[in-house]
């Protein structure tokens, strides 16, 4: 299976029927650095409000999977934000989720997934597919495309077009090529190219 070296990855353990639903125990605390007139100091913050995380995955057919998920919780903020306008060190109402499918079969694999998001009042929204093709021995043709809004009331948007191929050298080892073409709009950004190349071997 095919990940492009952007790195989304959506699918877990196969079995009939999935149904998790987890309250996180934990009581977040983070460490933060905080420079203050060039002396750096280590604050403490606690973040005790629990995450609330749901997730379903059905399989109605052996190469067909469907699932989504949601988070609802409660965010801590170590960088202030340009997108929401969230301040380092403020607590936010923080929602999330999602809704895909994937489908397997021997010459043909394609994941997408369409992903929501709320922090505070500023709403995001995202979007991925990807597809890959058995074209020769051991070589998979690769295209996909991902869509990013931070902030859909400005219009914020970043658009990835991809196409590449993999070679398969040995089991679950593989040599990777991409070429990526950046479409982004708003806030005076430029579009973007990246050729990129890498080599994955696992044991």
């Amino acid at each position: 299976k095919y990940q492009p070296l952007s790195n989304n990855s959506y699918f877990m353990r196969k079995t009939l029927l999935q149904l998790s639903f987890i309250v996180l125990c934990l009581t977040g605390i983070q460490d933060t650095l905080v420079a203050q007139e060039k002396t750096t100091s280590l604050n403490q913050v606690v973040n005790n409000p629990k995450d609330v995380i749901g997730n379903l995955m059905i399989y109605p057919l052996d190469w067909l999977s469907i699932g989504g998920s949601s988070i609802h919780g409660t965010g801590h903020a170590i960088a202030d934000s340009e997108y929401t306008r969230i301040k380092t060190g403020e607590n936010y109402a923080k929602k999330r989720w999602s809704a895909g499918a994937v489908v397997t079969t021997p010459k043909f694999n394609l994941h997408s997934e369409y992903l929501g998001g709320k922090d505070r009042n500023v709403k995001s929204e995202g979007f991925y597919a990807t597809g890959s093709v058995r074209f020769a021995w051991n070589f998979d043709f690769i295209a996909s495309y991902d869509y990013f809004n931070p902030n859909k009331a400005t219009d914020f948007k970043q658009n990835n077009y991809i196409a590449g191929v993999q070679y398969w050298f040995y089991h679950r080892c593989r040599l990777q090529a991409q070429y990526t073409f950046c479409d982004k709009k708003g806030n005076g950004q430029k579009d973007s190219n990246l050729i990129q190349v890498q080599v994955q071997v696992r044991s």
